[in-house]
């Protein structure tokens, strides 16, 4: 199973937010926990803060951001921060904890450390003139609550798979709609997905 999203913003400060709140958006449909969310969140806002910061420094360019999540056992989300700034001369450098090329601008030098810290794979490739691109992704265990969805219903495990394509089925004649569960994460939907 498998679900996508791409977006395209202008290099602007406030349009951080923006891609913050939409790929955390996109997540949410895989019922990550409150936790798990904040983590993704956080890294795509530095990914897209390095980009707009210095990657395009003075001038505005487009940050594209892709979003890809799988699900089996498991829920993987791929994230991508892409831009065609200026470049990163020396990656390994840039992610070291407290280096910045900024330090007139008061920045910290500890995005790299954040996006590695919060996610499962982090792979940072850029090239001098042309841009960088930033690739992470983070597990998100449903395999769990897929089994205790099917303890409490009966339902199998692609109910849950439908709901995170969309897919919602309907009750056949004689059978009742899932019972509410109690939220210990967020996301969409009411059935374990």
């Amino acid at each position: 199973m498998r679900n996508y999203m791409k977006l395209e913003i202008p290099s602007k400060s406030l349009n951080e937010a923006f891609a913050r709140a939409a790929v955390g958006a996109f997540a949410a449909q895989t019922d990550p926990t409150v936790e798990e969310l904040a983590d993704i969140k956080t890294s795509v806002s530095e990914a897209v803060t390095n980009s707009i910061i210095h990657g395009y420094r003075d001038t505005v360019g487009v940050i594209y951001i892709e979003c890809e999540a799988r699900v089996e056992n498991t829920c993987v989300i791929e994230i991508t921060v892409r831009d065609e700034g200026v470049g990163i001369p020396d990656v390994e450098r840039a992610m070291e904890p407290l280096f910045t090329t900024a330090p007139d601008e008061e920045r910290s030098g500890m995005g790299f450390t954040v996006m590695q810290s919060f996610m499962d794979t982090l792979d940072v490739t850029s090239e001098k003139g042309k841009g960088t691109t930033v690739k992470m992704s983070k597990a998100i265990n449903i395999g769990t609550r897929d089994e205790e969805l099917e303890t409490r219903t009966g339902l199998p495990k692609s109910a849950s798979e439908a709901h995170f394509l969309g897919k919602r089925s309907q009750p056949e004649a004689g059978e009742t709609s899932l019972p509410a569960r109690k939220r210990t994460s967020v996301g969409i939907g009411d059935d374990g997905c």
